[in-house]
């Protein structure tokens, strides 16, 4: 019969725990220490994993990650039409004027009435200018853009023939006598005198502007 405090029983360690006990008080054994390195692993993959989800509707743990289209490329700014005009006036050449017969065919061009545009517009008369003169023609279309207009203009960024003009005075100013804007002699020199400028401005570059206003 014992007179002492109860004695309380301490429960065995581990199976698993006991034989890592043994293994790190042991000398340096491979097996043992593999041993070791095995437990320390799963001991980590399941500290890594945490609470696995189940079922087949269980959320992810984060929402995909959206990627932002690129912007859009930047506008590109169109050409300034008086910038068009300008350097227009330095691909125009005399020698090109004279081989499309600007001077012949507008100079001596006629309304319904037998009046011809050279009568009143020979030295820009009415703000439109029609001379026989090549010289004098030529340079007016050139340097004066308010003359310039009224053959060419500027449309999605580069310069064209202004048929629209020309159809205004046609048909559509009441004062002014009628004739043909399309079918006429004077379209296809100022479409020839056109595209040969087309080409100065294309071998590029074009001589200095002459436009003065």
């Amino acid at each position: 019969m014992s007179t002492g405090a109860p004695i309380q029983r301490v429960n065995p360690m581990p199976r698993s725990l006991n034989s890592l006990a043994s293994c790190l008080v042991r000398p340096l054994q491979l097996p043992c220490h593999m041993r070791i390195l095995g437990i320390l692993a799963a001991v980590f993959v399941a500290g890594c994993m945490g609470d696995v989800p189940t079922g087949g509707n269980a959320a992810p743990d984060a929402a995909p990650i959206a990627i932002d289209a690129p912007p859009p490329p930047p506008p590109i700014d169109a050409p300034d039409p008086a910038a068009l005009i300008k350097e227009w006036s330095g691909c125009m050449t005399l020698a090109n004027f004279k081989t499309a017969k600007m001077a012949v065919t507008w100079g001596s061009l006629s309304t319904t009435n037998g009046q011809q545009c050279a009568n009143c517009h020979s030295t820009g008369g009415q703000g439109f200018i029609a001379s026989l003169n090549e010289t004098v023609y030529f340079q007016m279309v050139t340097q004066q853009s308010a003359y310039m207009l009224k053959y060419f203009t500027v449309d999605s960024g580069k310069v064209i023939v202004n048929t629209q003009s020309l159809k205004n005075a046609a048909i559509t100013l009441t004062d002014h006598p009628r004739f043909d804007p399309t079918n006429n002699p004077g379209m296809p020199a100022l479409q020839k005198f056109y595209d040969l400028t087309v080409a100065v401005k294309a071998a590029g570059p074009c001589p200095a502007p002459v436009l003065v206003n």
